[in-house]
């Protein structure tokens, strides 16, 4: 009896243990956080919000389609718009989640009347690190993503996510609102893809609907249809915000200010190129539908594109169209001046790669440069320019030829002489010092054999 009486009470204490771990193991702080190794305990975060987890296993989601009336899986994470005090009341996500390298695989969210849908509705100031979202299927409102329905002053790093997304707007592949628009918080975005199917009425984006902060080294690669301000990676490139050395290459089709990157630019956009086509019926760019402030060294393909312009409306300085040819292989290496192919961009047969890709790259090419002849005469525009105090100026010949590279102001008057010497057939650079010059537009010209051209730089101080 003593032994039976034990046995009992070992397994309640058991049982009480089980219960009160809901979780495959851990604490749930950041030096031991909770291990999720199935879609019950996924779901079961939501009752957790401010625990930090990890993820231990594959987690295959598909039963999500039939959980809650056809609903699917509930955010993490929410908040409603309450018409009584005029303001937000949520319940966000604020710790953390390391997807650890595993996935998470056919989650389905079918809440077409809500907002902030995502696996993580809503986060504040949260992190996501290698989360593997696959063949996901996410139905919202406003501010629906993959990953975050609104992400604020939260940080996203080495994250994926396949599919499909639709909404109503603000809506992304991976994010639906990077603390973006007239909301507050800056959410930021690392070395993260979206190949999704992205729909929604405005503020569509491949990889964020609208962002307020940073996107850096992450590209989209899905097809991206909307209303208005609908971009191949970013729908609202928003005023607080900057798309650094990042690309898409997937179709878009808007209706207004679509662009090939950014529907809508009011941010920075830098070191950063498109080559999907764009479609649409007014301010539609290559690059982006509407720029109304800066950009940098970036490019767009002129021909997969189908447009002409880089941007539908607004400023284009920054914004260079080039052909395919140009924008792949080595070309890209000399047409594509201000990338960084050392430490940022690889060369590929096709289009450049960042760096964490897991591509061929095409490097023993780039020790070969030397060995390779340039197709013909070529002056490339400086870089950077507008510029202070000093430029390079590239240039190719395709034999050895007597060069003469001269620099003139507005009245015709030469002012400096920056090569005058019989140079090997290859690409050269040169730099040009204007430290001595006042502000203004400068005329630069080469001479090598029968070959003249001639173009502008402007030297702001």
């Amino acid at each position: 009896m003593k032994q039976l009486a034990l046995l009992l009470l070992i397994t309640t204490i058991a049982t009480s243990i089980a219960q009160a771990q809901p979780f495959a193991g851990g604490e749930g702080t950041e030096e031991d956080p909770y291990q999720i190794e199935t879609v019950k305990q996924l779901q079961e975060i939501l009752n957790h919000t401010d625990k930090h987890f990890v993820q231990v296993a594959d987690i295959d989601a598909s039963e999500t389609e039939d959980w809650n009336d056809g609903k699917g899986f509930e955010p993490i994470g929410w908040t409603m718009y309450c018409r009584v005090s005029h303001s937000y009341i949520s319940d966000p996500f604020t710790g953390s989640y390391d997807g650890n390298g595993y996935s998470i695989k056919d989650l389905h969210i079918n809440l077409p009347e809500e907002e902030a849908v995502a696996l993580f509705g809503y986060a504040v100031n949260a992190e996501f690190n290698n989360v593997a979202l696959l063949n996901i299927t996410v139905t919202g409102n406003s501010m629906t993503g993959g990953l975050v329905g609104w992400n604020e002053r939260g940080e996203i790093i080495s994250t994926r996510a396949t599919g499909v997304v639709s909404g109503s707007g603000d809506v992304g592949g991976l994010v639906g609102n990077n603390g973006g628009g007239f909301t507050s918080g800056r959410g930021k975005i690392y070395d993260s893809y979206a190949v999704v199917s992205v729909s929604g009425r405005g503020r569509v984006g491949g990889l964020v609907g609208s962002s307020g902060g940073d996107i850096v080294h992450s590209f989209s690669a899905g097809d991206v249809t909307g209303g208005g301000n609908v971009g191949g990676l970013v729908g609202w490139n928003a005023y607080a915000a900057s798309v650094l050395n990042s690309y898409s290459t997937g179709p878009v089709t808007g209706g207004t200010q679509a662009g090939g990157l950014v529907g809508r630019n009011t941010g920075k956009i830098i070191q950063s190129f498109a080559n999907g086509k764009v479609s649409g019926d007014d301010n539609v760019g290559g690059l982006a539908g509407t720029n109304e402030a800066t950009v940098e060294a970036s490019y767009w393909d002129t021909e997969s594109s189908n447009q002409s312009e880089g941007t539908g409306n607004g400023d284009v300085e920054g914004a260079i169209g080039l052909t395919t040819d140009q924008m792949t292989g080595t070309a890209a290496h000399f047409n594509m001046q201000g990338f960084d192919f050392e430490e940022t961009w690889l060369l590929t047969e096709g289009y450049p790669a960042l760096y964490w890709e897991d591509v061929k790259s095409i490097e023993v090419y780039a020790e070969t440069f030397d060995q390779e002849l340039p197709d013909g005469y070529t002056l490339w525009q400086n870089y950077p320019n507008p510029f202070n105090p000093s430029t390079q100026i590239r240039f190719a010949i395709p034999e050895q030829a007597h060069v003469r590279l001269s620099v003139y102001n507005m009245l015709g008057q030469q002012i400096a002489t920056l090569v005058d010497e019989t140079r090997p057939a290859g690409w050269h650079d040169v730099t040009f010092d204007a430290s001595g010059l006042s502000s203004g537009t400068f005329i630069y010209r080469i001479e090598a054999g029968e070959y003249v051209e001639t173009r502008s730089m402007m030297l702001v101080k």
